[in-house]
C-alpha cells in the first residue's frame, strides 16, 4: 500500500509559455531503515520542493523556456521504494532506493539531493529518448547537477584540462580508473566552455536521434580542425569503445603524451566503419 504522499502545485521558470507542473512524492519503504532516514533527515515537503528546483534548473541549463521546448509532462512523481540500486528514472516517474538511503554512511539529505538532481534531469532530457549511448545520457543529467554544485567530488575536472588544442593530450594513469560518465561530464563542460548552450543544443538535437554526426555538426562551426580532431578521439574513450588504442593505452596505465593531430580522422572513419552505428553504447 502507499503509505505517505505530499503533493505540490508550482509555476516555475517566469518565461513565456510555461505549463503548470505538479509534483508529487511518495514514501513506499515505510518500516526500513531508509524510511525512517527520509522521514527524519530529508522530509516529505523538502522533496516536494527539490523536485521543483530540480525541474527549474534542468530547464534553464537544457534550455528549455517555452513550452515547445520541453517534454510534455504536466506531473513529475517521485517514489521511495525497497529495491537494491540508487535511482531510476522511467518517463516522469523517478524511483529513489530506500535500502540506498538507508545504508548511506554520509549525510542522507545531500546524497538524496544530489540523486535528484541527476534523474530530474532525465525526465526533461531529450537524449534519453533518442538512443544516445548511455554514458552521454549520464554525462548531460550529471552536467546539470554540476550547475547545482550537486555532483561527487571525484567527478570534478580533472579530465579537462588534458584536451589541448595543440593536437596533444595526455591521459595520466588515473584515467583507467575513470568511468564513461566520469570524463563525460567533465568533457561535456569543456564543451560548453568553448560555446556557451552547446550542451542544449547538443540534447535538442539528440530528441530523435543519436549519431556521431552530431558532434561534427556542432563544433564544425566554432573549433578548429585540430581541436576538432582531438575532441572525436576523446569521445571515442569517453563512448568506452573497448578495444580502442587510446583506451587501451589509458589502462596500461601509459604516462606519455599522444599525438592525436591529423592521423586521427581516418582512425575515426575505419573505427566508425568497422563498428557500424548503434555500437558504441558503454
Amino acid at each position: 500500500m502507499l503509505a505517505s504522499l505530499i503533493m505540490a502545485s508550482t509555476t516555475v521558470l517566469p518565461v513565456e509559455a510555461v505549463p503548470y507542473c505538479r509534483y508529487q512524492v511518495w514514501n513506499n519503504a515505510n518500516g526500513t531503515k531508509g524510511s525512517t532516514r527520509f522521514e527524519n533527515e530529508i522530509g516529505m515537503s523538502y522533496a516536494v520542493d527539490l523536485l521543483s528546483r530540480a525541474s527549474n534548473l534542468t530547464w534553464q541549463v537544457l534550455k528549455q523556456g517555452r513550452r515547445e521546448e520541453r517534454k510534455n509532462f504536466a506531473v513529475v512523481r517521485l517514489y521511495l521504494d525497497d529495491f537494491d540500486g540508487t535511482g531510476i528514472t522511467r518517463n516522469n516517474d523517478i524511483s529513489i532506493s530506500a535500502s540506498y538511503i538507508g545504508n548511506y554512511s554520509g549525510d542522507a539529505k545531500t546524497e538524496f539531493t544530489r540523486l535528484v538532481y541527476h534523474e530530474v534531469a532525465h525526465v526533461w532530457q531529450w537524449g534519453k529518448n533518442g538512443g544516445a549511448p548511455e554514458g552521454l545520457v549520464d554525462g548531460i543529467a550529471d552536467f546539470v547537477a554540476l550547475k547545482a554544485n550537486k555532483i561527487n567530488d571525484n567527478v570534478h575536472h580533472r579530465p579537462v584540462e588534458e584536451l589541448q588544442a595543440g593536437g596533444r593530450t595526455r591521459w595520466t594513469n588515473s584515467c583507467k580508473s575513470w568511468a564513461p560518465w566520469q570524463i563525460m561530464v567533465c568533457f561535456l563542460e569543456f564543451l560548453n566552455g568553448i560555446r556557451e548552450g552547446i550542451v542544449a543544443e547538443l540534447d535538442w538535437r539528440m530528441r530523435r536521434r543519436f549519431s556521431n554526426d552530431i558532434f561534427v555538426e556542432l563544433l564544425g562551426k566554432t573549433v578548429e580542425e585540430p581541436l576538432k580532431e582531438i575532441i572525436l578521439e576523446a569521445l571515442h574513450v569517453v563512448l568506452d569503445v573497448r578495444n580502442h588504442p587510446l583506451l587501451i593505452h589509458c589502462k596500461r596505465g601509459k604516462d606519455v603524451p599522444l599525438d592525436l593531430g591529423a592521423s586521427a580522422a581516418p582512425k575515426i572513419h575505419r573505427l566508425n566503419q568497422s563498428i557500424g552505428p548503434g555500437k558504441l553504447n558503454p
